[in-house]
């Protein structure tokens, strides 16, 4: 069937018309792609810009919150420095008031006070008649008659004018009020009088008293009786006395309390350690190749710390002459200040609300070391810690002659601190360390280390030998027997490929061998460097011991300072 040109025509531009619809296809395909291009990419723009929005909102959250919880913190801070604030706002005022109470409902005790201290000055100076003193002190009498200053000065002026009636009478209703503080008065008094027998005889009568924690500052003073260390001369016989009644204190008081003499010891040198330096010392050898350097490091500092033990003793018994007799004058004052029955309530609110502003108005704090310090005046002395305290306190509560006589009366405690602290770093002290150079671990002695080469050349030549016993020909004697057979193999059949076989397990089975040698050759020589190298290290960390225990026994030469400093101040 033959084709027309008119068919063909017809197909041509069927097929024409098909091309043109699939360019148009085409064409609106690229448009719709162009289109879906467009709107990933808007929404990839919009998703990114969701995205960062919300980040930027999480984080504005966050920060809000975070400035919320800040805000809530201050709000509370400020809340505790407001309730501060008005704690120590009341505390003031509270004090305002009670001063003024004292001004206005004790200035009669004040004025006596003052009539007092001039008196005991008119003592040295003759500023003040007596004509002055004693109408003053009879006005003040009039006023307040349950005062025992006010009695314990009438009957002293009443002596003076030589009407002992009189002076026995206001002595007598003094001690009644105030038993303990008239005796300690009358005691001062008549010291400063250079009446020995009539001190005696009311320090006795002060022992009858019983004695509570606020008594510690009357033993600070009778401790300074003991050592002479004031102006007035002080009778053998009344210092004597006074240390025996301190020491049968301090007895009655390791009985009652079931104090050990070991338990003081440790006490002080755990003080005497406190202060221990921590310093690196400089041995580069041992501190590389010592095991045990930080036990040498540490021991070291233990040594040095008798020059740290030299210096606290030192500056304890440095003192100077105007605060050898300055806190005695101080003691004397106190008493005379202080406040009598009435007043005590007024002077303890006062106390209390000074704490209060001290401690920035943390009520509860200053209510705890309030109560501690009336429990403590209250109950039984407690002699042997008072003076613990009283020796290493390191705030201004006691001055530098008060520790100096606490250190004098428990001289052998500290001895004894000192002497266990010195035989225990002595104890520590180690001429055989550990050490490890390289591969070698020893226990070298480094004050006879000869011995210590033939260790290393024992140590070295060992594991050389086991090492080289491990490198063996046998497998080079295998190959020279394969060759043997190989050999004869080729000789039989004469195959020049096995000769050539032959060859090769020779030349391995030689070069195994010459390997095996000049492994050997290194080991040997290896051997021998580890062993000079090691002997050398040694020898220096023998030389570097040496000026370390050189140093060492440089600073326990400081014990024998410190021990004479105890027993000489």
């Amino acid at each position: 069937m033959s084709v027309s040109q008119s068919d063909v025509a017809y197909m041509r531009s069927k097929v024409n018309e098909q091309k043109r619809v699939q360019a148009h296809l085409q064409q609106e395909l690229g448009i719709i792609e162009s289109g879906v291009r467009n709107a990933n990419q808007r929404m990839g723009n919009l998703q990114n810009h969701i995205y960062s929005t919300l980040t930027s909102a999480e984080n504005d959250v966050a920060q809000s919150q975070q400035n919320l919880v800040e805000a809530y913190r201050m709000q509370g801070e400020i809340d505790k420095l407001y309730e501060s604030f008005k704690a120590m706002e009341m505390a003031n005022k509270k004090i305002r008031a009670c001063n003024d109470k004292k001004y206005y409902e004790f200035g009669s005790y004040r004025t006596v006070r003052k009539i007092v201290l001039g008196f005991l000055d008119n003592l040295d100076m003759n500023m003040v008649s007596s004509d002055v003193i004693y109408k003053a002190v009879e006005t003040e009498q009039l006023r307040q008659p349950d005062y025992w200053l006010t009695l314990a000065l009438l009957s002293i002026m009443a002596w003076k004018e030589d009407d002992r009636e009189l002076a026995d009478q206001c002595i007598q209703k003094a001690v009644d009020l105030d038993k303990k503080n008239a005796s300690v008065f009358f005691m001062l008094f008549n010291m400063r009088m250079e009446r020995f027998d009539a001190a005696m005889k009311w320090f006795l009568f002060y022992q009858e008293c019983s004695l509570s924690g606020a008594d510690n500052k009357t033993f600070i003073m009778l401790f300074s009786l003991i050592s002479k260390n004031i102006q007035d001369q002080v009778d053998e016989t009344v210092s004597a006395e006074i240390e025996t009644f301190i020491n049968r204190i301090l007895e009655y008081t390791v009985q009652s309390e079931n104090y050990s003499e070991q338990e003081l010891v440790d006490y002080a040198a755990a003080v005497f350690q406190m202060k221990m330096p921590q310093e690196n010392i400089n041995y580069p050898l041992l501190q590389k190749y010592c095991l045990e350097y930080s036990n040498l490091q540490a021991n070291m500092m233990r040594a040095k710390n008798n020059t740290v033990i030299l210096q606290l003793i030192s500056n304890i018994g440095c003192v100077s002459e105007e605060n050898m007799n300055h806190y005695l004058t101080d003691f004397i004052n106190d008493l005379i200040q202080e406040p009598n029955t009435e007043e005590k309530i007024v002077y303890d609110e006062i106390a209390y609300n000074e704490l209060i502003i001290a401690r920035k108005g943390n009520i509860r704090q200053a209510h705890k070391e309030f109560k501690e310090k009336m429990v403590h005046d209250t109950s039984e002395l407690n002699l042997i810690k008072e003076m613990v305290h009283w020796i290493y306190s390191p705030s201004n509560e006691v001055c530098d002659q008060m520790k100096l006589n606490m250190f004098r009366m428990t001289r052998p405690i500290h001895k004894m601190a000192l002497d266990k602290i010195t035989e225990e770093y002595r104890k520590a002290v180690k001429t055989s360390c550990p050490v490890r150079i390289n591969d070698y671990e020893s226990q070298i002695d480094f004050i006879n280390p000869e011995k210590e080469e033939g260790k290393i050349k024992t140590f070295y030549e060992t594991d050389r030998d086991q090492k080289m016993a491990e490198i063996r020909n046998t497998s080079a004697y295998v190959m020279f027997g394969a060759a043997a057979v190989s050999a004869a193999g080729a000789l039989y059949f004469m195959a020049p490929m096995i000769f050539l076989i032959t060859l090769s397990l020779i030349g391995i089975g030689g070069f195994i061998i010459y390997d095996n040698n000049r492994k050997k050759a290194a080991l040997m020589e290896k051997c021998e460097k580890n062993i000079q190298n090691v002997k050398a290290i040694v020898g220096e960390l023998v030389n570097e011991y040496r000026y370390y225990l050189g140093e060492f026994r440089d600073y326990d030469a400081y014990y024998d300072l410190a021990a004479r400093k105890i027993d000489t101040i």
